[in-house]
């Protein structure tokens, strides 16, 4: 609930600040306005007094009662507090949730047609199996078997649908890393806190955040950014390739940006091809499952019912 009200007033101040609005000013327009909802109204009010006390944007965003700040977004909040770039931060923040946001959706509709036939066929399995006792079998075990085993199929095809959907939507850290790494290039931070900035996008112990700060501490010491990438491992090699033949151009920024179109196209390629096999293959999946059903639960059913086969 906290994180929802968060993105909303991420949302909302970022417009307001995108107008050449100053941040007390969009502060007070938000507390003032009838239509904003309750919470984003309180939590604008709490920055406003906060701000008011001396205390800066940054931690009054942080230390809101009424909505929860992820971690990543803290780091993110204080750096740009020093460099003035609080909007850019915002749009950051709003763009990276509306792509969680799309990708959630973009699961939810591709299971929606195969959710369906599911549904209805194990429904029509359960009225089935209730209805048993209604008939007169030879072999109660074998009809109850059939079904057990049927059922148990369909339930490991839903897990692995479930298993892949996770998987092909789920951002690689590769994605995840050129997104931020190109944003803060682009909101003007040097390449040094671009990659401390950057590795905040990652949970605190995980390899990629381990790497990142290896490679940011590299930098510090005099070692080329090229030459430091290296040890990014979870970027493939025609990445650390390109890197290294265009850095000497001195554009870091747009290597990356080309990276992150070229991965961009490369994630897009993954969700369309997933979108179009993910249809058929839980068709074929409840075809098996009525066949198993079919086969070893109501053909017998019907040759005990007054010798239909």
């Amino acid at each position: 609930m906290k994180y929802r009200i968060f993105y909303e007033f991420a949302l909302i101040f970022s417009e307001l600040l995108s107008s050449n609005i100053q941040i007390p000013e969009a502060l007070e327009i938000i507390t003032r306005s009838k239509k904003t909802p309750k919470e984003v109204k309180n939590s604008a009010i709490y920055i406003l007094q906060e701000m008011g006390r001396g205390e800066v944007f940054s931690s009054a965003v942080s230390n809101n009662p009424y909505f929860s700040v992820p971690s990543k977004y803290t780091a993110l909040f204080y750096t740009a507090q020093k460099t003035g770039s609080i909007n850019n931060s915002l749009n950051f923040v709003v763009a990276n949730e509306k792509m969680k946001r799309v990708t959630c959706e973009n699961i939810m509709r591709s299971a929606v047609y195969p959710c369906l036939i599911l549904f209805i066929s194990i429904f029509g399995s359960i009225v089935l199996y209730n209805f048993k006792s209604s008939f007169a079998l030879s072999d109660q075990n074998s009809f109850t078997d059939g079904f057990l085993l049927s059922l148990l199929f369909i339930s490991v095809c839903i897990v692995f649908f479930i298993f892949s959907s996770w998987a092909v939507f789920k951002e690689s850290d590769s994605y995840i890393f050129l997104l931020t790494f190109s944003f803060f290039l682009d909101a003007g931070f040097d390449t040094f806190t671009s990659l401390l900035s950057s590795s905040m996008q990652f949970e605190s112990g995980s390899k990629t955040r381990f790497k990142i700060m290896q490679c940011a501490d590299l930098l510090s010491g005099g070692v080329k950014f090229s030459e430091a990438a290296e040890i990014l491992n979870f970027l493939d090699e025609g990445c650390l390739m390109r890197t290294e033949y265009l850095y000497d151009t001195g554009n870091t920024e747009s290597v990356i940006k080309n990276e992150l179109m070229r991965e961009s196209k490369r994630r897009e390629k993954r969700h369309t091809m997933f979108a179009a096999l993910c249809e058929p293959a839980m068709i074929i999946c409840t075809g098996i499952y009525l066949l198993i059903l079919i086969q070893l639960s109501i053909l017998p059913l019907m040759t005990s019912f007054g010798g239909l086969l």
